[in-house]
């Protein structure tokens, strides 16, 4: 039930760039320095930033091979369901994966991460009482399913050897925009908000993962879709 006291609830449902991984010194940002949570300091108290970040974490493939040595799956479709029960009512889901989906060892085309992206997006749409109910004359009705905000692939760049341990194509930054572009699409044919975050800088580490100089931009960007898919009627 919702009253004037609750706050927006918003999942981020996400990777290593949701985690806060800094890949200058493979640990995590500092909770201050992460994009989440300027988020949280720019939405203000009414805004409950809820980050799901986990390395590695792909959107629908099967693997335990990573540097944790299988101590747990990555495959996000999995994990999805039960996080989102766990935080509801959310009246925002941000989804924010598909890097890790272009490692060679899935070999995947950027038409298959866009339809990989699409499945958690239908998944979302189709699970049941995870949003707002309102009151009516003091009964629960009216559910309000969550705002869905697809954030796309940042642009990854592949920067040598560390690329290749990460398991990047040569190719990654072609990959990642041509995905890019057919994600934008599929958002618009399913009515739910996409935001690019192309713009924003990435490492030059690694070539995949932000520094704490792009966290505010990064935060502004998807602070913009939050806002504006809290006003989209459609």
């Amino acid at each position: 039930m919702t009253t004037p006291n609750d706050t927006t609830n918003v999942l981020i449902f996400g990777d290593s760039n949701t985690w806060g991984y800094n890949c200058t010194t493979t640990g995590r940002f500092p909770y201050a320095q992460r994009w989440t949570t300027l988020l949280q300091q720019s939405l203000g108290d009414q805004f409950n930033i809820i980050p799901e970040g986990l390395n590695g974490r792909t959107c629908i493939q099967d693997t335990t091979c990573h540097f944790e040595e299988g101590e747990y799956d990555f495959n996000g479709r999995k994990h999805l369901p039960a996080i989102v029960h766990s935080h509801k009512p959310l009246d925002v889901i941000v989804l924010a994966l598909g890097t890790n989906d272009t490692n060679v060892r899935f070999h995947n085309t950027a038409t298959e991460i866009m339809f990989s992206i699409k499945i958690l997006i239908r998944d979302l749409q189709k699970m049941s009482n995870i949003g707002r109910w309102d009151a009516v004359e003091g009964k629960m009705a009216n559910l309000r399913p969550p705002k869905l905000v697809v954030m796309s692939l940042p642009t990854i760049h592949h920067v040598g050897p560390i690329s290749e341990m990460y398991g990047l194509p040569t190719d990654v930054t072609n990959l990642a925009q041509e995905t890019n572009r057919l994600l934008e699409a599929t958002c618009h044919e399913l009515g739910v908000t996409f935001v690019s975050i192309e713009h924003v800088g990435i490492s030059s580490v690694d070539g995949l993962h932000f520094d704490v100089e792009h966290m505010a931009t990064l935060a502004a960007t998807v602070e913009t879709a939050i806002r504006s898919s809290l006003h989209h009627t459609a």
